[in-house]
């Protein structure tokens, strides 16, 4: 095996944990937005500390701003799903 395909092997192993974790992150949205909908809490309007959870927890300088925009979109996935959530009846 040549070392493209090794690299693009790993790469694949990789994209199949970011998705079960992404899963399980959708999953605690599911539950937090059932339980504010059980409750009769509105959804929150504040917007997370993105660069700080970033800046905090990212060590590679050369690609934070790649993992600040990837953030940033799972956060608008779950604010997503939980308005969807929310809105049903």
């Amino acid at each position: 095996m040549d070392t493209l395909d090794r690299l693009a092997k790993m790469a694949g192993r990789l994209d199949e944990r970011i998705i079960g974790l992404f899963e399980k992150r959708m999953s605690l949205t599911r539950e937090a937005a059932g339980y504010k909908k059980k409750h009769g809490i509105r959804a929150d309007k504040k917007k997370a500390d993105i660069g700080g959870i970033v800046t905090d927890t990212a060590c590679d300088i050369e690609v934070i701003e790649y993992t600040e925009g990837l953030i940033m979109y799972i956060h608008a996935v779950s604010k997503k799903l939980e308005s969807k959530i929310l809105k049903k009846k």
